[in-house]
């Protein structure tokens, strides 16, 4: 029979110790990230081209009160496995939206637009 060493509970127990304080104490580093990568924006819509009937996304060109123009992206709904609840929500807006329409949107920045997580229509 093989004798088991103090020293070998020792350290199994001081690794489940280690873990466990370490997942007490630590917040999530993407978080605080993440809140930083978040923007909000507020322009009129100039241009909407919503694929997402046939598989695609929805892109839309805001310009912004500055002028400056921002791109708008909210990817496809067929997606494995399927969306959230909230990105179908989210579509119900951006299926209202309208040419000329004056809108709040809020995502993350990304290199070619702003992933949409929330839209508002404005009333002016």
């Amino acid at each position: 029979m093989r004798r088991q060493f103090p020293m070998n509970r020792l350290w199994n127990h001081g690794a489940a110790v280690l873990v466990a304080a370490l997942a007490l104490g630590c917040e999530d580093p993407g978080s605080v990230e993440n809140e930083r990568d978040l923007v909000t924006v507020t322009g009129v819509v100039t241009m909407k081209d919503d694929q997402v009937p046939v598989d695609g996304g929805v892109t839309m060109t805001l310009q912004l009160d500055d002028g400056e123009a921002e791109t708008l992206l909210f990817r496809s709904l067929f997606t494995a496995p399927p969306p959230p609840q909230e990105q179908l929500d989210l579509y119900q807006v951006i299926a209202r939206v309208r040419v000329g329409d004056r809108v709040r949107a809020e995502g993350r920045r990304r290199e070619d637009g702003i992933e949409l997580e929330d839209l508002k229509i404005l009333k002016d």
